[in-house]
């Protein structure tokens, strides 16, 4: 099946998005990661890979990477994989596929294909360049692969050295100093072919005055092999002489990797450099994902958004999972990532649950991010954790995660995992301010509103609602799972909460943000700047706070305040004016982030929202003005094959409905959730699965396959208006189905 969009189309059966449109609105990422090492590329194949050392990050790559094809004969050269000139290619795309990258370019009767991938584990890249004659000509050319090694750990450029090994094939680069924190000071790559020439660095391959596009070094009938020391430019450039039949192919990898000493970095490329090891490595990633994508599969006529759901939501949630945001590992980032991947993966789920659980404090509250370290006073850390332990429960039923011991970050002291819930949830339900709301402090979700309680004195309405559902949930595990724990205590604070949120944090038709340091109402309809936030009005229908009247009411301000053409503002209006006394919220451009924008993860707690309420053609249509393919919002820039963090806003000045980021957000986890446990209504409840659809009128039917504790799930859904639930063709009662020991399991729902 193939399914167009503007930028190119979804091959289906292979699992990738192929660029044709070569210049988009803005470059077009994928990402390539292991545990050890995050990259993207674009798609001319150019990017940056980062590795984490000891918390930190130490680049690998820069963005250049260049096969440059010279016909020896005329001495014209085009750089393949880039096409500077915009010749006429009889081809030139990119494939996007999972777990690599692969540029395809065909001109003047020869074919390149250079792939990229990251291998399962080490700091390494491992590029693949094949090269056919696709002429009935026999042709003499030099090839040249070049990118751009991350040498220069400090500004002491007199450390740095670069020289050829030739027993090696490869080229060194090293930045050994005194006192350079960083220990991974070694650079190499390798190629598995022989090179014949080699450069490294810019002053002898792209000349002084020359730009990447028209390297001097290429109008030589060979590199010069010459070492470098004390240079801000160094580079690899590997020249390789083939000769090419009608028809034969050459192929080679080259591998870049860093490392501590001279033989670490040798040993490291020699175990990918090989062409078998390459083919490896992609079969690989091919039965990795085989395995995540065979864990649900659905079918509700809508190609695109199936093929979100079945594929590429969970590339970007298996993303966040390992990275965070990729710029670090947030401790909510991670909690909600790792919520939505466990039902692909529940081991790694579990594994990436017990390490972030380690960055809780002892008082409870959780540190923003690690991998590296950020330590900045923000308060909802702890609110995730019981939301995520529920989701593993129902999702596994396996309740020996309660009692796994975890330290606290920087402490001797180690609980249990049940005792990091309580003492989280007891934390936010005894930082109470003088509103009877939990205190503000640094910020919440809202990273943004980051000064308006420093003082100690503002509550966070917003946070105060996510303390409800925090507590609701562990109330929930303990009626299950911990019956002999004395919960009143919990109970009775979380009521009091509960009352002081509708006392003092609610309005009419709307509740406010908060109450800052200085008293302010935020985010109601008496403040001077913004009037209206988008989450707690859809936190308070998570939640469950108020009656079923109230909560219709706040999510009809929701689309009366804060729509527009392609999603729902996190604010409105925007600040307009700097004011130290909120944040750096005020400083952002209006239209922009947490600043009257489409942030996507908002509009994802209000699609879930509306399923609670049942909305379902709000859901549904909200879902649909979020996507890259909403045709009201066509210039917005983004990969068809990711979510966007978001959107600029209609008050934005120039550029409105631009994605400027994708992938690294939360939104596509709570989308995939959404789609597969509110919308198709297939929900993980312990010992079986409840069905409750939550489907707009557009869709009448829709087939879902779901592994379920080792049970294949069957699922038909058919909107007749009429309940009714069969089990390998025996009509049940309710709507639950519970797992009976058999292998799969046959269900049409009637609904």
């Amino acid at each position: 099946m193939i399914i167009k969009t503007d930028c190119g189309y979804f091959d289906v059966k292979n699992n990738e998005y192929v660029i044709t449109n070569m210049k988009p609105v803005r470059p077009l990422k994928n990402y390539l990661w292991n545990e050890q090492i995050v990259a993207w590329y674009d798609q001319f194949g150019c990017g940056i890979s980062n590795g984490k050392t000891d918390g930190v990050f130490r680049t690998l790559t820069n963005y250049p990477k260049y096969v440059y094809i010279k016909d020896t004969k005329t001495n014209d050269f085009v750089c393949f994989n880039r096409n500077f000139n915009d010749l006429p290619f009889e081809i030139f795309e990119c494939h996007v596929g999972l777990g690599y990258q692969r540029v395809i370019a065909k001109y003047n009767d020869l074919r390149l294909e250079m792939t990229t991938i990251i291998p399962r584990s080490d700091y390494a890249e491992v590029t693949n360049v094949k090269i056919i004659n696709t002429g009935k000509s026999k042709r003499k050319l030099s090839v040249y692969y070049y990118n751009k090694p991350f040498v220069n750990l400090t500004w002491h450029d007199a450390y740095g050295k670069a020289y050829g090994i030739d027993k090696q094939n490869g080229l060194l680069f090293k930045h050994v100093g005194f006192n350079v924190l960083e220990k991974n000071t070694y650079v190499f790559t390798k190629s598995s072919l022989k090179m014949n020439s080699y450069e490294v660095t810019d002053i002898n391959f792209k000349g002084i005055y020359n730009d990447i596009s028209n390297p001097v070094a290429l109008k030589k009938d060979k590199l010069s092999c010459e070492p470098s020391i004390f240079d801000s430019e160094f580079c690899s450039a590997m020249e390789f002489c083939l000769n090419l039949n009608e028809n034969e192919e050459s192929e080679f990898n080259v591998v870049c990797c860093f490392g501590k000493s001279e033989d670490e970095v040798i040993a490291i490329a020699n175990k990918y450099v090989s062409l078998q090891s390459y083919y490896d490595e992609l079969k690989y990633q091919k039965e990795i994902h085989e395995k995540l994508n065979g864990k649900l599969t659905i079918n509700t006529g809508n190609n695109y958004l199936d093929n979100l759901e079945n594929v590429w939501l969970k590339r970007q949630i298996s993303l966040g999972k390992t990275w965070g945001r990729v710029y670090g590992k947030g401790f909510r980032d991670i909690m909600q990532d790792v919520s939505s991947f466990l039902s692909l993966d529940s081991i790694k789920a579990k594994e990436k649950i017990l390490l972030t659980l380690q960055y809780q404090k002892e008082n409870g509250n959780t540190i923003r991010q690690f991998d590296p370290i950020l330590d900045y006073p923000y308060q909802d850390g702890a609110c995730w954790i019981p939301s995520t332990i529920l989701a593993y429960l129902k999702e596994t039923n396996d309740s020996t995660i309660l009692d796994e011991l975890v330290a606290y970050y920087q402490s001797d002291l180690k609980e249990t995992v049940f005792e990091h819930m309580v003492r989280g949830c007891n934390y936010l339900l005894s930082d109470i301010g003088n509103n009877g709301m939990v205190k503000w402090r640094g910020g919440d979700w809202n990273d943004s509103i980051d000064n308006a309680g420093m003082k100690g004195i503002g509550e966070s309405t917003w946070l105060s609602i996510a303390t409800i559902k925090s507590v609701n949930d562990l109330l929930e595990i303990i009626n299950r799972f911990k019956k002999d724990f004395d919960a009143s205590s919990l109970i009775r604070k979380k009521e009091k909460l509960e009352n002081s949120i509708i006392k003092n944090g609610f309005e009419e038709d709307r509740y406010i943000y908060g109450i800052d340091d200085l008293s302010r109402r935020i985010g109601s309809k008496e403040s001077e700047k913004v009037k209206i936030f988008l989450n707690p009005q859809t936190w308070s229908v998570i939640a469950n706070i108020g009656n079923k009247e109230t909560q219709e009411k706040v999510m009809d301000s929701v689309e009366k305040y804060l729509r527009c053409d392609y999603g729902y503002l996190q604010s409105n209006p925007a600040f307009d004016t700097p004011d130290d006394t909120i944040g750096r919220l005020s400083y952002f451009c209006p239209g922009t982030y947490e600043n009257g924008s489409v942030y996507n993860h908002g509009v994802a707690f209000k699609i879930y929202a509306d399923c609670l309420l049942k909305r379902a053609n709000n859901a549904y249509t909200s879902l649909e003005m979020i996507l890259p393919t909403n045709l009201k919002n066509k210039n917005n820039g983004m990969e068809p094959y990711a979510i966007a963090n978001m959107y600029f806003g209609p008050q934005a000045l120039v550029r409105k409905g631009y994605a400027p980021s994708s992938w690294i957000t939360g939104t596509a986890g709570w989308i995939y959730r959404i789609v597969s446990e509110m919308m198709l209504g297939i929900k993980p409840d312990y010992d079986g699965l409840i069905i409750e659809p939550c489907l707009p009128d557009s869709i009448e039917n829709a087939l879902v396959k779901r592994v379920f504790q080792g049970c294949e799930f069957e699922i038909t859904l058919k909107h007749t208006g009429k309940k009714a639930l069969y089990v390998n063709d025996i009509l049940q009662e309710g709507n639950k189905v519970y797992l009976n020991g058999e292998k799969v399991i046959k269900i049409v729902y009637y609904w």
